[in-house]
């Protein structure tokens, strides 16, 4: 249980709005005086004491208050350490919650599961933050995670700005554009499953998600959690060769 401490600072809110109280009673104390007794300098002495630190309180909220959701600087402009505070401060309460009431067919997690994974996610996001220039390959149960984060677009969307100042964009189809692509796959995923380790003291497990992430560039178009080709040629194509059955389709859906 947290302590109270005996003594606050000189500067604190407390002893501020202490003295502007103290203030206001004397200045009730001298102003219930009979006329022609009340000394001008004790009273205009009073006001100046209450305008002090009603002046003092004024600073202090205003350096205080911060909108909900606010920062103080633009997050692309943060440190890296800055950054990793705000990973820790994103509320990621609501996706605990959807972890636990999936959709149908898919595997409810307890609410201990579903706050490892969280745990394990933040340590993903801190890694798109500490290494951005690397690819980070997260694992199916991490991926799984990231989707349900990504399901909730306005959220992620904001919680995406707020943490890095950029969208994490998502690439699926690392490792599926042939062998060599495949190799580059492995390799970053070895990668990603040492820096969990070297960073967290964490095995992340053996099998990686057919995603990545990569910050290209200077991070204004970061897809930190990606790679997100120039050319859309290069993301996989089905095979059409053989041509399909012709789908039963709606009128109006008809090309």
């Amino acid at each position: 249980m947290p302590t109270i401490p005996d003594a606050q600072p000189a500067d604190s809110p407390d002893v501020t709005v202490s003295g502007v109280l103290f203030a206001l009673a004397e200045l009730a104390v001298t102003l219930s005086q009979p006329r022609g007794r009340a000394e001008p300098e004790a009273l205009a002495g009073t006001l100046d004491c209450l305008a002090s630190n009603l002046a003092t309180v004024a600073a202090g909220l205003r350096a205080s208050h911060t909108p909900r959701g606010a920062t103080s600087e633009p997050a692309h402009q943060a440190t890296t350490k800055e950054r990793l505070r705000r990973i820790d401060a994103l509320d990621l309460e609501p996706i605990v919650f959807k972890l636990m009431h999936p959709e149908p067919r898919e595997t409810a997690l307890s609410l201990a599961d579903a706050d490892q994974d969280i745990a394990l996610y933040r340590c993903f996001l801190k890694l798109c933050a500490l290494h951005p220039d690397a690819t980070i390959v997260p694992t199916r149960q991490l991926d799984r995670v990231w989707h349900t984060h990504m399901l909730d677009t306005a959220k992620y969307r904001a919680d995406c700005d707020q943490a890095f100042g950029f969208f994490l964009d998502h690439f699926p189809y690392f490792g599926f554009c042939g062998e060599e692509d495949r190799r580059a796959w492995q390799e970053d995923f070895a990668l990603t499953r040492r820096l969990f380790w070297e960073h967290f003291g964490a095995e992340i497990g053996a099998q990686p998600a057919a995603s990545a992430c990569r910050n290209h560039g200077d991070g204004s178009d970061c897809c930190a959690g990606c790679i997100r080709p120039a050319d859309v040629g290069t993301r996989p194509r089905p095979d059409r060769s053989e041509p399909a059955p012709r789908p039963d389709l709606p009128e109006g859906a008809r090309p």
